[in-house]
């Protein structure tokens, strides 16, 4: 494995090990051993990897999230508007809002921690 770019198998070991609930699994899906897994799992490289990969799908979540909201927001306009009782239906659109803010927080702590981060690796 090069120091700069993973291989194809620890990639895939990555996704395994993102998918899998174990890390027995995730080396028995890549075909590798539990040992190599550990190995792997430890490594910086394939660490990032993963980080990029949660990611990925935390932003991907978060579009769907988005869309969702909306309508959820017209769902609760509707609901206030025709005065009716849809608790199953309000019930959704409170926890997707409510999904909504936590990961817009979520992404805003985020971005602060990255700079916080980049300008303390400026300063070493």
């Amino acid at each position: 494995m090069s120091r700069n770019e993973l291989t194809p198998k620890p990639k895939r070991f990555a996704v395994e090990l993102m998918q899998a609930r174990t890390l027995k699994e995730a080396a028995e899906r890549t075909g590798i051993s539990l040992s190599t897994a550990k190995r792997d799992k430890a490594d910086p490289l394939v660490q990032r990897y993963v980080a990029e990969l949660s990611h990925e799908l935390l932003d991907t979540l978060a579009m769907r999230l988005r869309q969702l909201g909306a309508r959820a927001a017209d769902v609760l306009e509707q609901a206030m508007a025709e005065g009716d009782s849809w608790p199953v239906k309000l019930r959704a659109a409170d926890t997707i809002l409510g999904r909504l803010v936590q990961v817009t927080e979520l992404f805003t702590l985020e971005e602060r921690v990255s700079e916080l981060e980049q300008q303390a690796m400026r300063k070493e």
